[in-house]
């Protein structure tokens, strides 16, 4: 037969003065995911179970929708415009990282 053994006390622990003993909580840090997840979340863990060539299948699809819906609204003069700007945008971005990196150097 097995024992039934006497639950601890529910109030906290006192001291012999009569005081209460004090508690430390640890925290660790890390990733706390919150009650709801997000749809990038949930499609992130089910894409990662996927092999990489069907990702890489599904990334082209996406890609080639996105540039067909661009085409159907701006046309190939506006995609051709947008396309520019991005790449003087980008040439911008390099130029300033190599000033902040000679600043750095200096």
């Amino acid at each position: 037969m097995s024992s039934i053994e006497p639950q601890p006390p529910i109030n906290p622990p006192e001291d012999r003065n009569g005081c209460l003993a004090r508690t430390v909580v640890v925290i660790h840090p890390g990733r706390h995911r919150a009650g709801a997840d997000s749809w990038m979340d949930l499609a992130e863990r089910s894409l990662q179970s996927w092999p990489i060539t069907l990702r890489v299948a599904l990334l082209l699809v996406v890609l080639f929708t996105g540039t067909a819906a661009v085409a159907a609204v701006l046309g190939v003069a506006g995609q051709l415009v947008l396309a520019a700007l991005g790449l003087r945008a980008h040439q911008r971005h390099r130029r300033r990282l190599a000033e902040l990196r000679s600043h750095i150097e200096d």
